[in-house]
């Protein structure tokens, strides 16, 4: 059973030798307008490489970011929340502090923060949520692939550290154009 999809804002397929060329193009544009990282692995200060970025955009339905956008600032106060309870960090990341050394230098760091005594009064949450649409909808199988590709979108995470590439997501939108 066929699935109805969301139209692609090019012509697809797309012939291979336009594709590369396209590729290419989009690669050379980044590059020189800051879509770059260095390679954790083999660094080298006079290395650079393209960060990854989406060649096309994903279609996503007005309504359905509008709703994204109105449970936003509560997603947020319940993630600084989160981030300002002790007790609630340390019983949740116990498990992972004993056999992850990058979550444990990061609560190390809250620690000694916390125990030296917090003197900025103001924090800053640079975070990223990532959110997908459902495409299997259980409870209206046959309804949801008659009207819509998706029945809801879904909170897939809020991601803190990939937040450092925030910078991509206007650089992208002019890739896409």
């Amino acid at each position: 059973m066929s699935q109805a999809r969301f139209a692609s804002c090019i012509p697809l397929p797309i012939e291979h030798k336009a594709l590369v060329t396209v590729i290419e193009k989009a690669r050379d544009w980044g590059l020189m307008h800051g879509v770059a990282m260095r390679d954790k692995k083999h660094f080298n200060k006079d290395v650079i490489q393209v960060a990854p970025f989406v060649l096309l955009p994903s279609p996503f339905p007005k309504t359905e970011f509008e709703k994204a956008v109105e449970l936003q600032p509560i997603l947020n106060e319940l993630m600084h929340k989160v981030a300002h309870n002790d007790e609630f960090l340390e019983h949740t990341l116990q498990n992972a502090l004993q056999v992850d050394e990058f979550t444990k230098s990061l609560y190390d760091i809250w620690v000694k923060v916390r125990n030296e005594g917090i003197t900025q009064p103001i924090s800053l949450g640079m975070l990223r949520s990532d959110i997908m649409l459902e495409s299997r909808c259980p409870h209206t199988e046959n309804q949801c692939a008659k009207h819509t590709p998706y029945c809801s979108w879904k909170q897939v995470e809020i991601n803190s550290i990939a937040s450092g590439f925030g910078h991509l997501g206007p650089v992208s939108r002019e890739i896409q154009r």
